[in-house]
């Protein structure tokens, strides 16, 4: 009786047990940027910052910072950082423009290179700039997958979006 009673949960299982039942959701393919079109910057500051903790092990602070950033409409701005990121886990990007300047229009995609593998990047994250905390700033962490990275700034909106800064930091161990 007990094993009819686990083959008919099995019979009734089976259906939520399907490989249907455990994929995600099928994304377009996205078209893979050469960086070639729109615009391209390089950051106006870089620096690393070396310290130690409490116990003695010591990290280093990466930041990279641009400024004066301006995304006409329906344009592509491309940024390209100079700093190796090996060792970082995560990038928090943080960007800030002035009160009167909505970001609602601009999506931020992430992308990582790894020069020893391939000369290509790799869009890993898109962010949306209007789910952040304020029309005209906002930011997020996004996972490391590379040594360096290229950023990608579209203005989907009919009007220039100006931008006072845009910073990565990371902690590289």
């Amino acid at each position: 009786m007990r094993i009819a009673q686990l083959t008919l949960l099995g019979v009734l299982a089976a259906p939520l047990l399907s490989a249907q039942a455990f994929t995600s959701p099928v994304r377009e393919p996205i078209e893979q940027p050469t960086f070639k079109e729109g615009a391209a910057q390089r950051p106006t500051k870089t620096f690393k910052m070396k310290r130690e903790d409490a116990v003695g092990v010591s990290s280093l602070s990466v930041v990279e910072i641009f400024t004066g950033l301006t995304i006409a409409p329906g344009q592509t701005l491309n940024l390209f950082g100079n700093l190796d990121w090996t060792g970082a886990e995560t990038a928090s990007l943080a960007i800030a423009c002035p009160t009167a300047t909505p970001l609602t229009n601009i999506q931020v995609f992430v992308y990582w290179q790894m020069p020893a593998f391939t000369n290509t990047y790799v869009a890993t994250s898109s962010l949306a700039a209007s789910n952040f905390a304020f029309k005209n700033m906002g930011g997020s962490v996004v996972p490391v997958f590379g040594n360096y990275f290229g950023l990608q700034l579209r203005n989907s909106g009919t009007t220039t979006v100006n931008c006072d800064q845009l910073t990565m930091y990371g902690v590289v161990r």
